[in-house]
């Protein structure tokens, strides 16, 4: 899943002023204005953190925990076992062993955030992600091969 604009939902925390962009500034004008911003805008530096803890708080609200070994990961328990959450920046790989507890989040997401669904994952942070009727593997043979290659090892 992908959320659009993330960090434009971001919250700043501290006053922060801007020059006024090209094209808004007022014809005649000799003085230059700032901009109060209100938000968080792209190219700010402030605007990751500032995203990451909107989405935290947001899915905290739902009942998720983050997970004490890799804070970009959200665990919830649920009737039919967990939903797992990882997220890197704007991009959400949501896993159950129901489909149910999957559908819920993304419902939720969609209340609060303009998202788009990817679809069943095959690639995420390079890591492949093969399904079969068996279940889900991951595998960074690309990346393998890729190294092999860089090093000149392949095929010898």
């Amino acid at each position: 899943m992908d959320i659009k604009n993330a960090f434009l939902y971001g919250d700043l925390n501290e006053t922060v002023y801007m020059e006024q962009p090209p094209g808004y500034v007022a014809r005649g004008e000799k003085q230059r204005m700032v901009c109060k911003l209100k938000k968080a805008i792209y190219g700010l530096k402030q605007s990751p953190k500032a995203w990451f803890d909107k989405f935290s708080r947001i899915i905290g609200e739902f009942g998720f925990s983050r997970c004490q070994v890799d804070h970009s990961v959200f665990v919830q328990t649920t009737r039919s076992g967990m939903v797992v959450l990882a997220v890197y920046v704007d991009d959400i790989l949501i896993t159950d062993s129901d489909i149910v507890g999957i559908e819920e989040a993304k419902t939720y997401l969609r209340k609060h955030f303009i998202t788009k669904d990817l679809g069943r994952p095959r690639y995420f942070l390079g890591i492949e992600i093969p399904h079969n009727k068996h279940g889900v593997s991951l595998s960074q043979r690309k990346y393998a091969c890729d190294l092999l290659q860089e090093a000149g090892l392949l095929g010898t």
